[in-house]
This record gives C-alpha cells, sequence and structure tokens, in this order.
C-alpha cells in the first residue's frame, strides 16, 4: 500500500456467504480488524455491505441488515464509505 504521495484507496466486499457459517458478530470483528489495519497503514477502505438475495429466508435477511448496519455505523465514524 506504499504510494508516490497518494493514499491508496481498497475497496472491501462483505461476504454473505459467511452469515449462516461463522455469523455477524465475528464477521463484524474480522471486517473491523482488517478496517484499523488498513487505516493504520494509510489507506482508504470503501466497505460493499451485503446484497439482498432471494430465497435466503427471514433469518439471514435480518442477520445481513443488521451486518450493514452495524458496517455502516462504524464507517461513518471513521469517515469511510
Amino acid at each position: 500500500m506504499v504510494g508516490e504521495g497518494t493514499q491508496p484507496v481498497i475497496a472491501m466486499n462483505v461476504g454473505g456467504n459467511d452469515i449462516g457459517r461463522v455469523g455477524s458478530v465475528e464477521i463484524f470483528r474480522r471486517f473491523r480488524e482488517t478496517l484499523g489495519k488498513i487505516r493504520d497503514k494509510g489507506g482508504i477502505p470503501i466497505v460493499c455491505g451485503i446484497l439482498p438475495r432471494c430465497g435466503n429466508g427471514d433469518e439471514w435477511l435480518s442477520r445481513a441488515i443488521s451486518l450493514n448496519s452495524h458496517l455502516a455505523a462504524h464507517c461513518s465514524r471513521n469517515g469511510w464509505l
């Protein structure tokens, strides 16, 4: 991430496949840790949240919305997109 006088922009896509296997709290912890590493190295993170999917059920959708909300709040507090 060493640039020529510019801050690198790192885009991250949050994985919806892990919601059922790993759980929202652990996924959020992993992303918070990774975002902190990007910030500490001088990068600017951009996070793309979990996109809705048809046929995954209400529990999956609820977890995805909750995780996206937590990520959005965390990014907002840090001035990220």
